[in-house]
């Protein structure tokens, strides 16, 4: 996969995998990557279970100028084979749920240290109905605090099947209020 100049990003990108993983009914993992070719700060590895399956990124802007490119160029790069033997493994099958699923979007402050991935997995594992948990900004700047930077995520909660009723507003504000205290105590993200 490959984008070029224009207005597509590494979010673009990423979003491009979490759409696969979507189809095969699997969670990718996203670590730093430390790929030669690949910018450091934009750039991720991604894994099924302990199994790297790919990575992405911006290509690193020093390739880029030597090949004459005057835009930025973001690339993924996905180990088929790997990605297949993992994926057979984790398809499971379920009901559809009763009710729908429905988002909330959180802006978070984290240390600049802290990788999306991180933060992601305490998203995912603070409340069993969370089952998606998609970036969509990073800022840095502005009222943001040195050191610090804020990411913004759309989290989705979807009923299981013992569920008696769609989720109330209520109902959320406890799931969110669950999730931030674990942010908080686990890796010091707060709310913006």
């Amino acid at each position: 996969l490959g984008v070029w100049g224009g207005k597509n990003d590494f979010f673009d990108m990423k979003g491009a995998f979490e759409k696969l993983a979507e189809i095969f009914h699997v969670q990718f993992a996203y670590a730093r990557a430390e790929k030669s070719y690949l910018h450091p700060g934009v750039s991720a590895t991604v894994s099924l279970g302990d199994v790297e399956v790919g990575c992405l990124g911006e290509l690193d802007p020093a390739i880029a100028l030597s090949l004459g490119l005057d835009k930025k160029v973001y690339l993924g790069e996905l180990d088929l084979q790997a990605f297949l033997a993992q994926a057979d493994d984790n398809v499971r099958y379920t009901n559809l749920p009763k009710f729908p699923a429905v988002e909330r979007d959180l802006a978070l402050i984290a240390d600049e240290k802290l990788t999306c991935a991180e933060i992601e997995d305490v998203l995912l594992h603070s409340c069993k109905y969370v089952t998606k948990a998609r970036l969509f900004d990073v800022y840095r700047g502005g009222q943001v605090p040195e050191g610090k930077k804020s990411l913004a995520f759309t989290l989705t909660f979807t009923p299981d099947n013992n569920t008696e009723k769609a989720f109330t507003p209520e109902t959320l504000d406890n799931f969110v209020k669950k999730i931030l205290n674990n942010l908080k105590f686990k890796l010091g993200v707060e709310l913006r």
